[in-house]
């Protein structure tokens, strides 16, 4: 799992100033939450969809008023064809945050261990490009990365009554690990196995964020993030560069009756790739990334004794790039809801349906879904 330094590390230290308990709470308890989700996700109503049932676990203990300890891990199993699955654990996440400076500073220290599946065969591997589209937001897109770290900081300043601004950064180290072992060439009578060690690059972003509250029950949050990635490498020569990405978030709460709106809009553009092609290493001719537009709204509607229930949006807008493809479309919705059985135990669901369409060079429709239940225990 890769985790950045985002808005919501920012709004979790504005918080601390003015609160909005049911966006963004500060854990002061221990707690253990275990969940289920389904995610399916269909090409064309004739093609087989793409399954993955994830079991999430996060476990966080509070030592100290300042400091946290939180775990997570998250294994699945995801599906094809028949013959075409992966099942396994994936790797495990471990990060201390530590708030000082008068609640306006976190840092934020992590690894990742290397716990996931690893050398994936060729079916697998077809698999995992499937998952790890990113118009899909499967649960878990990718198994396994081997050992990483990551260190982040960020401190908010209030400015003026209402107004405060934040500054962060965050530095991910990524370690070699092998991705893939199959064999190939066995049709040409050469029997061959890939399996090479792969390093992919670290990851450096900055960030500036202000949140700015216009009356009691309403703010405005907006962020910019942006990321440098450093070179890929396979078996000892570059292969591949990310270009480098920004990400703007905008958010914004209204409070109305003891019920809430809230709305998240995301956008992304990646600069151009630098690849191996031949002998030459460098960058893209056209941009093959094109832009990312992301947009939720979260709108609790219902209070009941111990529980509420939730409205959920969502779209998905993905541009064409540079060469004429990648253009999608995906938009859903349905409904979720929690329940507090007692003062430690909190249950909570979710459902929503999706529908869209690939565009060029096709036109093909597409259809998800995505189920969820989980329980909190806190301790």
């Amino acid at each position: 799992m890769k985790l950045k330094l985002s808005i919501l590390l920012i709004v979790l230290l504005t918080v601390r100033v003015f609160a909005q308990e049911e966006i963004f709470p500060i854990p002061r308890r221990a707690y253990v939450n275990m969940g289920i989700s389904f995610q399916m996700w269909q090409r064309e109503k004739a093609g087989l969809p793409v399954d993955q049932l994830a079991l999430p676990i996060s476990i966080l203990i509070p030592l100290g008023r300042n400091l946290d300890l939180s775990i997570s891990h998250t294994p699945a199993f995801s599906k094809q064809y028949k013959n075409q699955t992966i099942y396994g654990l994936s790797d495990t996440w471990v990060q201390g945050d530590y708030v000082f400076w008068n609640d306006k500073a976190m840092l934020n220290l992590g690894v990742g261990l290397p716990t996931g599946k690893t050398r994936l065969d060729s079916s697998q591997f077809e698999l995992s490009k499937q998952l790890s589209k990113n118009i899909y937001q499967f649960q878990l897109p990718i198994y396994g990365q081997g050992f990483s770290g990551m260190i982040g900081l960020a401190m908010a300043f209030p400015v003026v009554d209402g107004v405060v601004i934040g500054i962060g950064g965050e530095y991910l180290y990524r370690g070699s690990y092998y991705p893939v072992k199959y064999n190939y060439g066995e049709k040409l009578g050469i029997n061959r196995t890939f399996y090479k060690k792969y390093t992919p690059g670290d990851e450096a972003s900055g960030n500036v964020g202000v949140d700015i509250r216009i009356r009691e029950n309403m703010k405005i949050m907006l962020d910019g993030i942006y990321t440098y990635y450093w070179n890929d490498i396979l078996d000892g020569e570059i292969v591949y560069r990310s270009g480098n990405k920004f990400t703007g978030n905008l958010g914004f709460f209204y409070r109305f009756n003891h019920k809430y709106v809230w709305t998240h809009l995301i956008f992304r553009q990646k600069g151009k790739n630098e690849l191996l092609q031949g002998l030459y290493f460098g960058k893209e001719e056209k941009n093959s990334n094109g832009y990312q537009i992301e947009m939720s709204i979260i709108s609790k509607v219902i209070d009941y004794p111990n529980g509420e229930v939730f409205l959920l949006g969502e779209g998905r807008f993905y541009g064409k790039n540079q060469i004429g493809t990648g253009a999608v479309i995906a938009v859903g919705g349905g409904v979720g809801a929690n329940y507090r059985f007692d003062h430690n135990t909190i249950l909570d669901l979710q459902f929503k349906y999706f529908f869209g369409q690939f565009r060029p060079p096709w036109k093909r429709s597409i259809e998800g879904l995505q189920t969820s239940a989980g329980l909190k225990f806190e301790l």
